[in-house]
């Protein structure tokens, strides 16, 4: 699912045996919604399907099969990434040994964004490579790309 850009949404109606924590990594890494309410007929579910698909400034403002690239300075080396997304596996010069969340990259698939998406990138700021000053002078581009649904 991740690799061709699909997000997985879940709308259910039970409270028990919908296998959520069976499907909440795939949910989680593809930026996907559980809404889970009492009956189809709950206001609950009601409003939020009906808010997914909605237009305007109250809109969620989904986007979707986005990528993101880090390209950074050699002063800095990128430990990882917290957030929904998935290594790329593009290895490089500046990726850090250690790890934290999605790492041993440089990009990142993104199935599912929305206005309220956030992610959280680790850096390692390498000591061999500081000036004789001892200052560090790190550059990060961070590259985005995406599409948006025309309903």
């Amino acid at each position: 699912m991740v690799s061709h850009g699909y997000v997985l949404d879940l709308f259910t109606s039970t409270l028990d045996q919908v296998g959520v924590a069976e499907m909440k990594v795939i949910i989680e890494r593809t930026g996907g919604l559980v809404v889970l309410a009492e009956s189809f007929g709950h206001s609950i579910f009601k409003d939020s399907f009906k808010h997914v698909f909605e237009k305007g400034e109250e809109s969620l403002g989904l986007a979707h099969n986005g990528t993101l690239k880090i390209t950074c300075s050699k002063d800095i080396k990128i430990q990882g990434i917290i957030g929904p997304c998935t290594s790329l596996d593009k290895k490089g010069p500046v990726v850090a040994n250690t790890m934290i969340g999605q790492w041993n990259t440089t990009s990142w698939k993104l199935c599912g964004l929305d206005k309220d998406t956030y992610l959280t990138v680790f850096f390692d700021i390498s000591s061999s490579d500081k000036d004789p000053s001892g200052n560090v002078n790190p550059k990060v581009v961070y590259t985005n790309h995406h599409k948006i649904p025309e309903f």
